[in-house]
């Protein structure tokens, strides 16, 4: 998996020496994320950091990419939002999705990627034949 230009920034800062979480939070308040909330998300992965060893910069960019701790979540006018619960609503209908594309899918709902995550159901070759329309 490819990191995000967010997680090459962290990895680039951590590699030229700087503190690991004190990187995280300087990253996250550079996209525009409020300092306490940059914080609080560093907190909730510090599991991540502990075990941190050399030349692991990248894989640490990595799994904070992957839990998204950086993430801007985007504000949703009503028309949005509604879109985006019947997305929410399609995707529990379908029972299940293949991990990647659950990744993904939770990613663009936050950042307001909507274009995206319906035309990535749409093409169907992620989904399992598991749901139930009744659902929907």
């Amino acid at each position: 998996m490819e990191l995000s230009s967010e997680a090459k920034a962290f990895e680039e800062l951590v590699r030229q020496g700087g503190d690991p979480r004190a990187a995280a939070v300087s990253v996250c308040v550079g996209l525009g994320i409020p300092p306490a909330e940059a914080h609080r998300r560093v907190r909730d992965a510090e599991p991540l950091f502990a075990d941190l060893g050399p030349d692991e910069e990248e894989t640490l960019a990595l799994f904070l990419d992957l839990s998204y701790v950086f993430v801007v979540d985007r504000r949703l006018d009503a028309r949005e939002q509604e879109i985006h619960d019947l997305l929410g609503r399609a995707v529990g209908a379908m029972g299940a999705v293949r991990s990647g594309l659950g990744h993904s899918l939770h990613r663009w709902l936050r950042t307001g990627e909507l274009t995206r995550s319906y035309l990535s159901l749409a093409r169907g070759n992620q989904a399992k034949a598991t749901g139930d329309p009744s659902v929907y």
